[in-house]
């Protein structure tokens, strides 16, 4: 599903990107932990 994103939403969707997708691992894997209890579909 693609979401239209706002510029009010910019910057947090900016951070997340880069948590996600940067070359960084660590925070990816903070974020990964702290948020592994609440997923509700996951594609494997």
């Amino acid at each position: 599903q693609m979401l239209q994103v706002d510029i009010e939403d910019s910057v947090e969707v900016n951070d997340v990107f880069s948590t996600l997708m940067g070359e960084v691992v660590e925070p990816r894997k903070n974020f990964i932990a702290a948020h592994a209890r609440s997923v509700q579909n996951l594609d494997v």
